[in-house]
């Protein structure tokens, strides 16, 4: 018996999806995959690494393309790859919290990308 495969095509994207799909396979290939995970229990790597800045569930993104890429960063240790990042796509690479970019944020670019952000790829920490 063959199955038979139906096809779908949604008008917009549902809310954990991007548009800009070129600027998130550059992501994944600098940063990892998206969703990634820095440790199994946050508890645990932040008694291990207790000076890190480190932003779970964070979101990475730029004012023209909002969300690019989300995942575990730990600056400390990641802020090249960030960096790296910037250089490849020619943009100012922000990180946000987990809340500023999901549920009825996913739509958010421009200034407010800016103003939410805890960290920039030309600038370290900001508005924290």
């Amino acid at each position: 018996m063959v199955k038979k495969i139906k096809i779908i095509k949604l008008d917009k994207p549902i809310p954990s999806e991007y548009k800009p799909v070129e600027l998130t396979n550059i992501a994944n290939e600098v940063l990892g995959y998206c969703g990634r995970l820095i440790c199994g229990s946050k508890s645990f790597y932040d008694q291990k690494y207790p000076d890190n800045i480190v932003y779970f569930n964070a979101n990475v993104c730029t004012k023209e393309d909002g969300k690019i890429w989300y995942g575990d960063l730990d600056i400390t240790r990641d802020y090249k790859l960030l960096e790296e990042l910037d250089k490849r796509l020619g943009k100012e690479i922000f990180v946000l919290s987990e809340m500023m970019c999901r549920f009825e944020n996913e739509e958010r670019k421009g200034e407010a990308i800016e103003k939410y952000a805890s960290w920039s790829s030309r600038r370290g920490v900001i508005n924290d």
